[in-house]
């Protein structure tokens, strides 16, 4: 999202220095053109503030994943209903959501990119062709690579299952166990 906001900032300097640019070369008054820089100044200034207050409301990792894990419970549990056109509207959502976790947080997005490509490929094939048995294999390989990615992100207490009478609930899809704080936790 920064990265959003910064282009956001480069193209808008671009085109307010750009027309002013074209004005100044059709003026030779040194006065205009003071007032004209300053104009610039303040539009850069005032497109600063704004991209910094909208950086405060970007969501964390944290923030982010329970929106992700109840769409894939929802597709889970529109699969197994045989319901194929809310399995793939989930699916499309998590790609969608898998596509910008990067710029919520780099290290994690990246990792979470990384782990979930062929689980997901996996998943959107078992839904392309409404193969139930296909399907299933697809949501458990993608809860391994849900687990593994955790781990890696040193989250390894966070441990997704598919058995929905056992989870917090679909945003918060951690199977409870007995367990020790290790090291603290690392978002």
């Amino acid at each position: 999202m920064k990265r959003r906001y910064r282009l956001l900032v480069c193209g808008a300097t671009l085109a307010v220095f750009t027309g002013l640019v074209a004005q100044i070369a059709h003026s030779q008054d040194s006065a205009a053109l003071q007032t004209q820089l300053k104009a610039l100044a303040d539009e850069v200034a005032g497109l600063k503030s704004r991209v910094a207050s909208l950086e405060v409301l970007k969501p964390t990792f944290t923030e982010f994943m329970p929106n992700f894990s109840e769409r894939f419970h929802v597709m889970h549990l529109a699969g197994q209903d045989g319901d194929w056109a809310v399995a793939m509207h989930e699916l499309m959502e998590m790609k969608r959501m898998v596509g910008v976790a990067k710029e919520i947080d780099a290290r994690n997005g990246q990792l979470m990119q990384g782990f979930l490509a062929g689980s997901l490929q996996s998943l959107k094939t078992a839904i392309d062709h409404g193969n139930l048995e296909k399907f299933n294999k697809a949501l458990v390989e993608t809860v391994t690579s849900c687990n593994n990615c955790h781990v890696a992100a040193g989250s390894s207490f966070i441990k997704i299952s598919l058995d929905v009478h056992k989870m917090l609930s679909m945003r918060h899809s951690h199977a409870l166990q007995k367990s020790k704080i290790m090291g603290g936790h690392k978002h």
